[in-house]
């Protein structure tokens, strides 16, 4: 009696275990016996079906979540309203592209003049190239694909030297610069319109100092009396040379109060120049 007591225990404990193992490989075997797929079979698949579906964040329709009705050409505005096949979803609403343009995803682009859409849908054009009339095409000599358009950057006031450097207003670009075509006598209101040696360039036209009693004649591009020296030294204050300054007597230098300049002189521009030279 004494060694059944011992042993009764043994038994059940192994009654147990062998219990739960011929109930899991009978769970596991229901799967593959109904014909599921090896991947879908046994406790993992069990354990995936008796978990809780994934929560949808957007909106449920039938078993697909649908995270944004306003742009989802199946699902625009609501569940299962689909889009026709030249029609995009914006907004939550079809909408049919107009005119000339096509739809290629959910945009409408038009083919003819689209760089990443040119001729078909998807049909991308080299970076150097063009689309015109649905094909890629690529800028003639010495011009720039600045967006869709080719460019002469050396002409193009909205294009200066670069794409979208534009001049200010009053200046026109040329030879890929900003100039000031009013009072250039190289570009006289025209890019290559020159003044001839006798003339000036005035509010973008070149005109002649007219002689007359002063003889007035061309100084860079300013008219000048026909006795003035054309852009003279300037005459040295009284600090610079005492010498040119003397005070009557051989006594110290004299100098105006308003300018410091020696007598006969007066200021311009930060110099001291002739009372007969006219200060521009």
């Amino acid at each position: 009696m004494r060694r059944a007591k011992q042993t009764q225990p043994k038994l059940s404990r192994r009654f147990n275990i062998l219990a739960v193992l011929i109930l899991f490989f009978m769970v596991a075997g229901l799967q593959v016996g109904c014909g599921a797929p090896p991947e879908e079979s046994g406790l993992e698949t069990v354990t995936q079906k008796l978990l809780p579906p994934p929560i949808c964040a957007g909106n449920l329709c039938g078993n697909k979540c649908v995270s944004d009705f306003s742009s989802n050409r199946e699902h625009c505005g609501s569940c299962n309203k689909t889009c026709g096949s030249q029609q995009i979803c914006k907004s939550g609403a079809c909408k049919t592209c107009s005119g000339s343009k096509t739809r290629c995803g959910n945009k409408c682009k038009d083919l003819r003049t689209n760089r990443s859409n040119c001729g078909t849908c998807g049909n991308k054009c080299g970076s150097s190239e063009i689309c015109s009339n649905s094909s890629c095409q690529a800028c003639p000599a010495g011009q720039t694909r600045c967006g869709n358009k080719c460019i002469d950057l050396q002409s193009d006031s909205n294009n200066c030297s670069s794409c979208n450097n534009k001049c200010s207003d009053g200046l026109t670009c040329g030879n890929g610069i900003c100039q000031d075509l009013s009072e250039d006598r190289n570009n006289c209101g025209a890019i290559g319109n020159q003044c001839s040696d006798s003339q000036i360039c005035k509010d973008g036209s070149c005109q002649g100092c007219g002689g007359g009693f002063y003889l007035k004649k061309r100084c860079d591009n300013r008219c000048i009396n026909g006795w003035e020296q054309c852009n003279p030294p300037p005459v040295p204050t009284c600090q610079e040379n005492q010498k040119l300054c003397q005070g009557f007597n051989g006594g110290s230098p004299y100098c105006t109060h308003e300018s410091n300049c020696c007598t006969g002189t007066y200021s311009c521009n930060g110099s001291c120049i002739s009372i007969y030279a006219d200060c521009n």
